[in-house]
């Protein structure tokens, strides 16, 4: 029979708990999202989700850092800097070629145009999420969750829906987008006090404690 411990199945709990409801606030902030482009017509839908692969295909480059990142400090600060640089070179690359990356998805003209320029504005995002989700990581690493589910609250819900209902009122379409673009910057300041508090030290040697 299938015998669970009590205290192993706590602490299991206890970690992954924040990490599903982390996810799904992430869930709802995008669908949220989708539901607010969708309401600008099938050629609005269609490019934001050929955007969406290339932005995608970008964030692969800066997750394969995120595995790579530990809590120890001095790390951290090589994976951020690591990260930034190549978040600099795909805003570059997005901005000079997105309407070739968009062809290669569709050849109508005007799914094309707003493709592009949701990649353009959008991946200026990118600086933001190479800071944040380093912080991010260490969060988790140190088993700090909770932090982690606060940091994408605020990010997801606080800014990006609020901002995108806003920005949408005023400039349409486009406000989505750079609403969707400024929205990760808000974790920063979450991730950066976090750090400077040193709660992740306590953290992780309370971990260590009770293993």
């Amino acid at each position: 029979l299938l015998k669970l411990n009590g205290e192993d199945t706590a602490s299991i709990l206890k970690l992954g708990i924040p990490c599903a409801v982390q996810m799904t606030v992430a869930s709802i902030s995008w669908l949220t999202v989708t539901f607010l482009v969708n309401g600008y017509g099938v050629d609005c839908s269609a490019a934001s989700a050929y955007a969406a692969k290339v932005k995608d295909l970008s964030m692969m480059f800066i997750t394969s850092l995120i595995n790579a990142a530990s809590v120890m400090k001095e790390v951290l600060g090589e994976a951020m800097k690591l990260s930034i640089l190549i978040s600099v070179v795909l805003i570059a690359l997005v901005e000079l070629c997105a309407p070739l990356f968009a062809r290669l998805f569709t050849g109508d003209a005007e799914v094309i145009r707003i493709a592009a320029l949701n990649m353009r504005i959008e991946i200026l995002g990118q600086i933001f999420y190479s800071i944040f989700l380093i912080y991010h990581a260490m969060m988790i690493g140190a088993g700090d969750t909770y932090m982690a589910l606060v940091s994408s609250f605020m990010n997801c819900i606080l800014f990006r829906i609020i901002l995108c209902a806003i920005f949408n009122s005023i400039w349409g379409l486009t406000g989505i987008f750079v609403a969707c673009a400024i929205a990760p910057a808000s974790s920063i300041p979450v991730g950066w006090l976090y750090m400077r508090s040193n709660h992740w030290r306590r953290s992780i040697a309370q971990r260590q404690e009770e293993s």
